[in-house]
């Protein structure tokens, strides 16, 4: 296992990247002070009600509810319950192109908002009777007669144990377990409804274990699994960490979370404060998801941006909220880089760098050079590492002749400066 060898600025900007949108100057500096634990106790602890910023917005549309939640993430004291509430929507993929109600998919937001850190076992049995969920995977037409395997193999391949983990026949007892799991009715206002004349209460052989196992029965059998709790450290890890986790690392991140009776907060402390975190296979290793590269410029110049104009550079990159592309969500990494997201990334850039007030950045500070302009605002923006050539640009773009900008001349030097570092190819990894 890897030795965390300090904890620093560039670690403690490390974790505000991954767990929450990027920490400005005065969170890094709280962070470096208060140390690891500390930071990511403050995190896994969500703060006060969201000070709303898109009031107006029509929750019965899907621009609204995506509006609403785009501003949620800007404006959130609790940016790790959000992040996981995105993780929750991937996880869990459902999509309003066959819901169709937005009111159904706001709750369903809601849900894995308030479950955001909880227990994953409670959170999946809320999910089997969410009305969103029930539309999703057809489980409201699921009776005794004929059995619908969909939610019941959705449940086993993608939300709890993985492949190769459960057999045809155990697919088969989930959807008889699930039977009678229905709704009051297919509109926005639907609720969930147990009816007891569509279930088949015989017995069932699941995962090894025999009775007359309900839904509920189910999802506490699956989630006692040795099978369960390092598939779900490993996607966690993956999504906070890397890509590559030694095995070593996934098996105790799984006892932790066995340990812990399917409780998600103790598992997310233990991986933000694991030394694999901060590893070099960690850091700035993965690309910037379109949410990642808009939120955490957002955050990090201190742009207080229209919620519609941010969903609109997340739609146009692929991202639609609440509309995943399939039951496996978003598949992230290189898929977010080709030549038009690289457009809409440097549009982004321009419109980032007029928006922010450079004035309210600096401060007080004097820069005595252009380099010593480069190096602000290299360590703001990540701390990021570039090499001599690079960073002879980035001086020579602010200050063609070697003069230090002034005046009305310095503000406009920095806003070119921030534009071209969002274009940088290392600025648009994570």
């Amino acid at each position: 296992m890897t030795t965390l060898l300090q904890w620093d600025h560039a670690a403690a900007a490390h974790l505000l990247r991954r767990a929450a949108f990027g920490g400005t100057a005065e969170e890094l500096d709280a962070a470096v002070r208060t140390g690891c634990q500390a930071t990511v106790d403050r995190l896994l602890k969500p703060s006060a009600a969201v000070k709303a910023g898109s009031e107006g917005v029509k929750l019965t549309t899907l621009n609204g509810i995506i509006e609403w939640w785009v501003d949620r993430m800007l404006r959130s004291p609790s940016p790790l319950q959000e992040r996981m509430t995105f993780f929750w929507h991937a996880h869990f993929a459902t999509s309003i192109a066959t819901v169709r109600h937005p009111q159904l998919m706001l709750r369903q937001n809601e849900l894995f908002r308030s479950h955001a850190v909880g227990n994953f076992r409670v959170l999946t049995e809320a999910v089997a009777r969410d009305p969103a969920m029930l539309l999703w995977l057809d489980n409201y037409l699921n009776r005794k007669e004929h059995p619908n395997e969909n939610f019941g193999r959705e449940l086993l391949e993608l939300f709890v144990l993985g492949l190769g983990h459960y057999s045809e026949s155990d697919v088969a007892a989930a959807a008889r377990a699930f039977t009678g799991w229905t709704l009051t009715n297919e509109s926005a206002n639907a609720q969930f409804r147990f009816a007891s004349e569509m279930h088949d209460g015989g017995t069932k052989r699941f995962l090894g274990r025999v009775g007359e196992a309900d839904g509920q029965d189910i999802v506490r059998i699956a989630c006692s699994e040795r099978a369960h709790a390092r598939f779900l450290a490993r996607k966690l890890f993956v999504y906070f960490a890397h890509d590559h986790p030694p095995d070593a690392v996934i098996g105790h991140l799984a006892e932790t979370y066995l340990r812990h009776d399917c409780e998600v907060r103790p598992l997310l402390s233990a991986i933000l404060t694991s030394p694999e975190m901060y590893s070099p296979a960690a850091r700035w290793s993965r690309v910037k998801s379109p949410i990642d590269h808009a939120m955490i410029a957002c955050h990090q110049l201190g742009i207080d941006a229209d919620p519609a104009a941010v969903a609109d550079v997340l739609n146009r990159q692929g991202l639609m909220l609440f509309s995943p592309p399939d039951v496996g969500g978003w598949k992230g990494g290189m898929s977010w880089m080709n030549s038009w997201s690289m457009l809409i990334r440097f549009q982004f850039a321009i419109s980032a760098s007029e928006a922010f007030d450079p004035a309210r950045l600096t401060g007080e500070r004097k820069f005595e050079t252009a380099s010593d302009l480069v190096s602000f605002y290299l360590h703001l923006l990540g701390p990021i590492e570039i090499g001599p050539a690079l960073r002879e640009r980035l001086v020579r773009s602010i200050a063609p002749r070697g003069a230090m900008p002034s005046g009305a001349a310095l503000p406009q030097a920095q806003r070119s400066l921030v534009r071209l570092i969002l274009s940088m190819p290392e600025w648009q990894r994570n």
